[in-house]
């Protein structure tokens, strides 16, 4: 047998006005995180934040070369990449060599 209606032990209110409470406080919550989130909608497509965009890129290619040219594991890397152009610049000499050579000697 009820006595009455459900109490919420915390408060001391009925369970639903606390839950009806705290659905109201979550949708609040829910509703003001997502107009914060569409405040941001459009930006990266407008002018402005084309601009804005671009200068912050340049910034922080500025500064990945600043650490590239301090790191020395990068600097190992691109020695290893100018290393493989350099290859790759005598591996093409050699076969317009070598075509040249064969060209030669069938004439």
């Amino acid at each position: 047998m009820k006595s009455g209606a459900d109490i919420d032990i915390l408060t001391g209110r009925p369970i639903e006005q606390v839950t009806s409470a705290r659905e109201t406080e979550r949708l609040a919550r829910d509703e003001e995180i997502l107009k914060t989130k569409a405040e941001f909608m459009g930006m990266t497509t407008s002018p402005d934040g084309k601009k804005l965009i671009a200068l912050v890129q340049t910034h922080l290619n500025l500064r990945i070369d600043v650490l590239v040219t301090t790191d020395p594991e990068a600097q190992c890397l691109i020695k290893l990449l100018a290393d493989l152009g350099m290859k790759e610049n005598e591996a093409k000499k050699a076969t317009e060599r070598l075509t040249a050579q064969k060209i030669r000697k069938t004439d």
